[in-house]
């Protein structure tokens, strides 16, 4: 089996946003890379969707999971 090699991954969000993380992460003893792969992992998984519309966003459950 290939192993699973690390890339970096760049993008912008809001500063704002990235404030609350960082903070949430670090106040939560939780490494923010893991928090993010976790997320991307789950996501790619179809554990959860996320629903766009109205200027608003969140995040669901998938049927699967609920």
């Amino acid at each position: 089996m290939e192993e699973d090699k690390r890339v970096t991954f760049n993008t912008t969000i809001r500063k704002s946003t990235a404030d609350m993380f960082r903070s949430y992460c670090k106040e939560n003893s939780l490494p923010m890379n893991t928090v993010m792969e976790t997320f991307f992992k789950q996501f790619a998984d179809g554990e959860f969707i996320v629903k766009i519309g109205n200027g608003t966003m969140k995040l669901e459950l998938s049927d699967s999971e609920k």
